[in-house]
């Protein structure tokens, strides 16, 4: 933000006197970053946990699909 604009302290007040464009930052680093602060954020085991037993709901709806395919038969 620039100092010079009138609405400067106001978003200073809000959000601190740092700030970066997001277009000046390359996007591998800004991709970096975001990621970064959203898996600090994630509890690693539930989401492997989730992960699993949406890998485990997959595979039961295929086993489903090939017998209702094989009953078509």
């Amino acid at each position: 933000a620039k100092k010079s604009d009138p609405r400067y302290e106001r978003f200073a007040a809000s959000y601190g006197d740092q700030a970066i464009e997001l277009d000046a930052i390359p996007p591998d680093e800004l991709e970096r970053i975001v990621s970064a602060a959203i898996e600090s954020l994630i509890d690693q085991a539930a989401w492997n946990a989730e992960i699993e037993k949406a890998r485990q709901e997959k595979e039961e709806a295929q086993r489903r699909i090939e017998e209702l395919l094989d009953q078509l038969e």
